[in-house]
């Protein structure tokens, strides 16, 4: 069952404030409500003082944490948090296991929003280790229009 849009709450990690700024008003007015970090630290502290979100979506720590550093302590953090990754061709390969749930760039807040509700709310992709997410992942997210 898909959970009213105003229950959906999502922590953005984003280190560049004009793009951080302009998602998070696109998903707010999609309905979320969104939670904003400049960096990857800030938002692991809110993770361990505050009540987890339902998804976070965060660019890599480069520089700081491996992306399966930075996983790895999320999930300490929040072990039923649905994590997505942002990622730009450009920076390199990210080293996290083949089935996370990375949205690559550019994007834009809608493709976001259709991103987040598909993993918030499948059971299938809510744990991006099961077999069957590697599966409908490409499927759902191509009817959705965020790939193609």
């Amino acid at each position: 069952m898909k959970p009213p849009r105003d229950q959906l709450t999502v922590l953005l990690v984003q280190s560049d404030a004009r793009r951080r700024v302009l998602l998070a008003a696109g998903l707010r007015r999609r309905g979320m409500t969104v939670v904003e970090h400049p960096c990857a630290e800030a938002a692991l502290e809110a993770l361990r003082t505050r009540p987890a979100p339902a998804v976070i979506v965060t660019e890599p720590a480069f520089g700081r944490l491996t992306e399966l550093e930075l996983l790895d302590q999320i999930q300490d953090a929040a072990p039923r948090l649905v994590v997505v990754f942002t990622h730009s061709a450009d920076r390199g390969r990210l080293a996290l296991p083949p089935d996370a749930h990375v949205l690559a760039q550019p994007f834009g807040p809608e493709q976001l929003s259709r991103f987040i509700r598909l993993v918030a709310v499948d059971p299938a992709l809510r744990n991006p280790h099961k077999r069957q997410s590697r599966q409908t992942m490409p499927s759902a997210l191509a009817a959705l229009g965020v790939i193609s």
